[in-house]
């Protein structure tokens, strides 16, 4: 009997050591549905992108990540480059995949990085 009350116990204890590990992935992941063709044909208008939240660390030229403009619109677009600027901030640019896109965008601090798209669907 006691053996089986062990079971049980170790059976808990990874159930919660599970729906911990759950929530604390599930919290750092965000969806967002890509409202323009400015990716295209990487990521088309009306998908859907997973995006896990991140810091400069995890982010290299190449990638594509979620921001936040000043106007508060969240924009999809692949960095370009990364620069330490004199005021110790890292800035960031972006641009968008799409061959009518010449322009990359607007320099902006990194601390509006959402974060890094990992999935598109």
């Amino acid at each position: 009997m006691k053996y089986i009350h062990k079971i049980f116990i170790a059976i808990g204890a990874a159930a919660i050591a599970l729906v911990t590990v759950l929530v604390i992935l599930f919290s750092q992941l965000q969806v967002f549905v890509v409202m323009t063709d400015s990716m295209a044909p990487t990521i088309n208008s009306g998908s859907r992108v997973v995006v896990r939240r991140a810091t400069m660390d995890d982010i290299n030229v190449g990638d594509i990540i979620t921001f936040r403009t000043d106007e508060d619109m969240l924009i999809t677009h692949r960095v370009v480059e990364i620069e330490m600027r004199e005021d110790s901030i890292m800035w960031v640019i972006t641009q968008g995949d799409n061959a009518n896109i010449v322009l990359p965008d607007a320099p902006f601090p990194a601390e509006q990085i959402v974060g890094r798209v990992v999935l598109v669907f």
